[in-house]
């Protein structure tokens, strides 16, 4: 490892005092949210002079600062969000960490030359997903956190654009972008950045043992990780080919900046790994019942549980007082300083980075006595004091005997400094390209025709078969249906043969290339027997299905008609709504969407328990062990937390030994049925067959509500 091939180290800032501490304990880089539309909505936040400031001291000292919008969008938003990143132009941003597609298009269209980096909110884990955020006009990606280092180094040593990953501070327990928890139990959206953090809270943790027993967890808290560390694995991070190094803490003090980054900062500098008394350093100042490296190591589990404890906040009040002395000021400019001075005149300049600054002074007087001396004026002037500069050099010349008070030569000092200051911290503004686009909510379109249900199965064993074979004569309208790319060919041909639309594959929801393999045979026994369709979570598996029939899934996020847009341009035949989408203004989001003679088909939620968290462990095996299988085989076995209100919420095995966590309660949404959507997602999980027919009974208006049915579903 050296300085030249080092990665960049990458600093939040939640207000001005901790942007100040990132550049004195010496980031490369910066990253703070505007306001409204970032990913830490209660973050202090700078006022408009502090943003201004910031920008003009980055330019001074040669850093850069990244500008988070890296919320998701409404309709009704986006042209907010276009106001906002105007602002940010004008005092100097040119680069955005975006999670919304529809946004990135937007300002990629006003402002061309506007910088765009990829939010880990994107779900960022494969090379095919920064190839399509390639196409996509994007030059960087936040990579997700759960990344171990085999799929880190080849994504990031192949990846056409540059890469980002986290190295210190807090985790989410669920993938970055797959989390509804907040947003469906608190109304709170981690993706709109305001989330309530229940992954912090306590839950009571059940299972059952293979003859049917009742299995009491272990886990307290078993959504609470501890705090990412990653710099006992700096060296080999550094040989990855990550572009950036990053650090979380945007609603960190300033100390807690000040003293991540200068270890960071030291260590990247030294070529070596922070050592473990820096280790303990860090952990004092801010940790959860200490650290992990666990995603990175490839162990996901039980040992990155942790909790913030009493005596973690005492060391945390210790450590911050001991910092708050230390911070220095910002790194000194070194310039280059020349005097020349004759009889006509005297001449100052400074250079510094390829700028200079010329002062010019008048004749001096001649010297009756003692002459000032070249020794004198240089002393004079190599005091910088409070200017950003040091001396690097100073050469004076003096063509005669003169008299030049100390002052005057001050004078041409302070001046030359300051025209030299304003030079390198000249900031460029980048061009407006485009008037905005109306993106108010649209006239809703005249229905066309009737709406089409499409029965999702998260998992698909031979017992689903006689569900499977009757659900199409039930719903009396026309049905598609996707099945996991796990599940048996008997299940397949007992769908192609029962009448569906549509028979396709449900795609697995997450993950690596090292595992991309296991996953694509499991799809081509599925595909070579006649299903045609594919039901899509990621960006990066558009390319991966290059030339099938391509439908988005929810996992995609889509809120607003330009991402909806975004997708139907890059081949997709169309896009489910996310549940996070207000209700009533659902039927407008993406509608009137047509390219040629294709229009973009609308899904949204109609009926089913609604996906949580994406999680890369498996909570029963934490709590009671399961033997870890092959990536395509999962435990299959499930997990109930119950919190402190008595809702019980389910555990799924995904692909990879993962798990899907569920909500306690499925959601009914009979407005899915109309308002023009092409068809409604019933999404099948644990239910028995008697409750999946009782739902869709519900759902096409054939039988009432029971009394008290607000206690049975959830609008979300």
């Amino acid at each position: 490892m050296n300085n030249k091939a080092s990665p960049e180290l990458l600093a939040p800032a939640g207000d001005f005092r901790c942007f100040e501490a990132a550049l004195s304990a010496g980031a490369d880089a910066v990253y703070f949210g505007a306001s409204g539309f970032n990913a830490r909505a209660f973050a202090a936040g700078f006022s408009d002079d502090e943003i201004k400031r910031a920008f003009y001291l980055a330019a001074l000292y040669e850093k850069k600062i990244y500008i988070t919008l890296n919320t998701l969008l409404f309709d009704r938003e986006i042209s907010g969000a276009l106001k906002t990143a105007e602002d940010l132009i004008a005092v100097g941003a040119d680069t955005f960490i975006v999670q919304d597609l529809g946004l990135a298009s937007a300002l990629k269209k006003e402002f061309p030359d506007v910088i765009l980096h990829a939010s880990t909110q994107m779900t960022c884990t494969t090379l095919g997903a920064l190839r399509e955020l390639s196409r996509l006009g994007f030059s960087r990606a936040v990579l997700s956190r759960e990344l171990p280092e085999e799929d880190l180094r080849y994504v990031a040593s192949r990846s056409p654009i540059e890469t980002e990953y986290f190295v210190h501070g807090a985790l989410c327990v669920s993938v970055s972008g797959q989390c509804l928890f907040s947003s469906v139990i608190g109304k709170r959206s981690g993706n709109r950045g305001e989330c309530a953090q229940p992954c912090r809270m306590t839950y009571g943790v059940t299972g059952r043992d293979e003859n049917g027993g009742i299995l009491t967890g272990k886990e307290k808290y078993p959504l609470s990780l501890k705090d990412n560390f990653l710099g006992g694995r700096l060296r080999a991070l550094c040989g990855t080919g990550v572009t950036s190094l990053k650090i979380e803490g945007r609603m960190k003090s300033p100390e807690y900046v000040f003293g991540t980054v200068k270890a960071y900062r030291r260590a990247l500098d030294e070529r070596r790994d922070v050592t473990p008394s820096e280790k303990e350093e860090l952990a004092a100042l801010f940790s959860r019942s200490g650290f992990t490296s666990g995603y990175y190591d490839g162990r996901p589990g039980a040992a990155m549980l942790g909790v913030r404890t009493d005596k973690d906040k005492e060391n945390t009040a210790a450590s911050e007082k001991a910092l708050a002395s230390e911070q220095k000021p910002y790194p000194k400019i070194p310039a280059a300083i020349a005097f020349r001075m004759d009889g006509s005149g005297s001449v100052l300049t400074m250079e510094s980075r390829g700028e200079t600054s010329t002062v010019r002074g008048g004749p001096p007087d001649a010297a009756l006595t003692r002459a000032v001396t070249e020794s004198e004026i240089s002393s004079a002037l190599s005091k910088l004091g409070n200017t950003p500069f040091e001396c690097a050099s100073c050469d004076v010349k003096t063509d005669g005997d003169f008299i030049v008070s100390r002052s005057a030569i001050n004078a041409m000092r302070r001046e030359c400094a300051e025209e030299l200051e304003k030079k390198l911290a000249r900031i460029k503004v980048i061009e407006r390209a485009a008037l905005s686009e109306n993106t108010e909510e649209k006239k809703l379109p005249a229905k066309a025709k009737e709406t089409a249900i499409r029965f999702v199965f998260e998992k698909a064993g031979e017992s689903a078969i006689p569900v499977i074979k009757e659900l199409p004569a039930r719903a009396g309208r026309r049905t598609e249906i996707f099945l996991p790319v796990s599940s048996p060919g008997s299940v397949f041909d007992a769908a192609l043969d029962a009448g569906y639309g549509t028979v396709g594959i449900r795609w697995v929801p997450y993950y690596f290339d090292s595992e991309k393999s296991c996953a694509l045979a499991l799809a081509e026994k599925a595909m070579k027997r006649g299903a045609e369709d594919i039901l899509i979570e990621n960006l990066g598996d558009i390319g991966l299905f290059a030339g099938k029939k391509l439908h988005g899934g929810e996992r995609l996020n889509v809120t607003d008609s330009l991402s909806a847009a975004v997708y139907f341009d890059l081949g997709l035949r169309g896009v489910t709504l996310s549940r996070e989408i207000p209700e009533r203004s659902a039927p407008y989001v993406g509608a009137g969407i047509i390219s040629g003679e294709r229009e973009l088909e609308r899904c949204a939620i109609a009926y089913g328990y609604a996906p949580l968290m994406l999680l890369q462990h498996c909570v029963f095996a934490d709590n009671f062990g399961c033997g870890k299988k092959t990536p395509w085989e999962t435990c299959g076995k499930t997990a109930f937390l119950r919190d402190r209100t008595g809702a019980s919420f389910f555990t799924m095995s995904a692909f990879g030994h993962r798990n899907v966590l569920y909500n306690s309660l499925p959601t009914l949404r009979r407005s899915a049925m109309g308002s023009n959507f092409d068809s409604a997602l019933f999404t099948v999980t644990r239910e028995t067959k008697a409750e999946i027919f009782r739902a869709l009974s519900l759902l096409l208006g054939e039988t009432a509500p029971a009394a008290g049915n607000n206690t049975e579903f959830t609008a979300r």
